[in-house]
């Protein structure tokens, strides 16, 4: 019975709520919610701003699994904003793994300094174990 008429205050809510004003009321009250692209953002930011840990991470997991060629500068731009740390070592993680250098220089050129100077710095480690290798080898 609860659960229905949860549901109606949804519906209702719907016409006036973002998605992701929904979809936080849901987590809260179901336990559960399903995160969607159009909207991850602004409900980590929901999630961050009343405490709620759990959703936060499936959040920030949930970008992760969805950073591409496409959206990583949007999501890195968005990451220094709201400070979080471990989407910018994500970010940079992604740019060193589908090796940054191919990409293209305006996708390059928009993301913030700080995940620029990281990137730079995890591509120089793993050029210096690369060469440490081939040195150990002769």
């Amino acid at each position: 019975m609860l659960k229905l008429a949860l549901l109606k205050v949804l519906i209702i809510w719907e016409i006036f709520l973002n998605n992701y004003d929904i979809a936080l009321l849901k987590y809260i009250y179901c336990g559960k919610v399903k995160i969607k692209k159009k909207y991850v953002m602004e409900l980590y930011e929901l999630a961050e701003k009343y405490l709620m840990s759990d959703l936060t991470r499936d959040c920030k997991e949930f970008l992760k699994r969805n950073l591409n060629e496409f959206n990583f500068v949007i999501v890195a731009i968005w990451a220094e904003k709201v400070n979080c740390g471990e989407m910018l070592e994500a970010i940079a993680d992604f740019c060193v793994e589908s090796d940054a250098v191919d990409m293209e220089s305006y996708s390059l050129n928009s993301l913030p300094r700080s995940i620029m100077r990281k990137t730079i710095t995890k591509m120089k480690r793993i050029l210096n174990r690369k060469k440490k290798k081939v040195i150990n080898k002769n």
